[in-house]
């Protein structure tokens, strides 16, 4: 059993505050879209859509901050070098966010290869199961998709920005 810390709290506080904005957002964006793309779209097919967002942003932003928490805790001295030769702070804190964000791609990789080939295809297939257009089911899978990875790389960007900020 993991034992909740303080340190637990405030690395995942962030992430989970970023998450509902983020998918409440990209929720809203996909029912319009979806709306205006698909003739007799039914807000229940947002689901499926808004579940496959908040697992995919969870996933990707605790991999994320993971490896920020690590990053920051044992490259400490690039930040304090860059900060005491003149940078500002968030000039400082580039470095860590672009090696974050390439680092959890990376390693999300393999995770976005299932998701496209089961998820996307087993969407598309009960869609078209459930009586829509082949059309407007290709169409649930490319929002579905897109927005996913939108909404993953959003939360993980402003999770690890709004850690910094609380963590000074």
């Amino acid at each position: 059993m993991m034992k909740i810390s303080t340190e637990n709290m405030r690395l995942f506080l962030p992430l989970l505050v970023c998450e509902a904005l983020f998918v409440a957002v990209m929720g809203i964006i996909d029912y319009l879209l979806l709306k205006w793309l698909v003739v007799g779209f039914l807000p229940l097919l947002m689901v499926p859509v808004l579940m496959f967002l908040a697992d995919e942003a969870f996933v990707m932003g605790r991999t994320g901050m993971l490896i920020h928490y690590h990053t920051r805790h044992t490259q400490e001295g690039l930040r304090e070098f860059l900060v005491g030769n003149g940078a500002k702070q968030f000039e400082a804190l580039l470095p860590y966010y672009r090696h974050v964000m390439a680092r959890t791609l990376v390693l999300s990789g393999w995770r976005w290869l299932l998701v496209m080939l089961v998820v996307v295809f087993a969407l598309f297939f009960v869609s078209l199961f459930g009586g829509l257009q082949p059309s407007a089911a290709v169409w649930l899978a490319v929002v579905c998709c897109v927005s996913c990875l939108v909404c993953s790389l959003l939360t993980l960007l402003a999770a690890t920005f709004l850690y910094d900020r609380l963590n000074r």
